[in-house]
């Protein structure tokens, strides 16, 4: 059976997208994993980019999209509406 590595390099070789949920209750450095291990294009929530400055360039930069829902942060607990991370784009 493929682990979640192996499954996301078989989609990135196949031109399937990828979007991987990262940096919602995690550090940035969540994301960087996302994108240099899982190849992701998208990042769900991705909140904890604001905390690091590099990894916020980087997903700038690289105009790598934030599928962000604070309903769904406030939810699960992961943001509260004292702490949201807003904006979440500068």
């Amino acid at each position: 059976m493929l682990d979640a590595i192996e499954t996301f390099e078989s989609a990135k070789k196949l031109g399937i997208h990828r979007t991987v949920h990262a940096g919602e209750s995690g550090g940035a450095s969540q994301v960087t994993s996302a994108i240099d291990v899982l190849h992701a294009e998208r990042i769900g929530h991705g909140y904890r980019i604001t905390s690091d400055n590099d990894v916020f360039s980087r997903v700038k930069n690289d105009k790598i999209h934030l599928e962000c829902c604070p309903w769904s942060s406030l939810l699960t607990g992961s943001i509260t509406l004292a702490h949201h991370p807003h904006p979440i784009v500068k």
